[in-house]
């Protein structure tokens, strides 16, 4: 969505994880992410962890499309 705004909609879900990788957003401002009807949305910055590009690349093996951030959320 515009203003690096993530709508999520999800059901029979405890958890949510969100995987961030180039040109998704714009990453020099904050990202927005709801879940459903949730009254406040989550809001934080993105930035690259070699941690997490690491994982990525050990459990998909694709160099091509690397996710270098993520988000794991509680789905109330």
């Amino acid at each position: 969505m515009e203003g690096n705004t993530i709508d999520v909609k999800v059901t029979g879900m405890r958890q949510l994880t969100v995987w961030f990788g180039k040109g998704m957003l714009d990453y020099s401002k904050p990202v927005t992410v709801k879940i459903g009807s949730q009254s406040k949305p989550i809001s934080q910055k993105i930035t690259p962890k070699i941690e997490v590009l690491m994982e990525d690349l050990y459990e998909r093996a694709d160099r091509q499309r690397p996710y270098f951030e993520k988000i794991e959320l509680k789905v109330p």
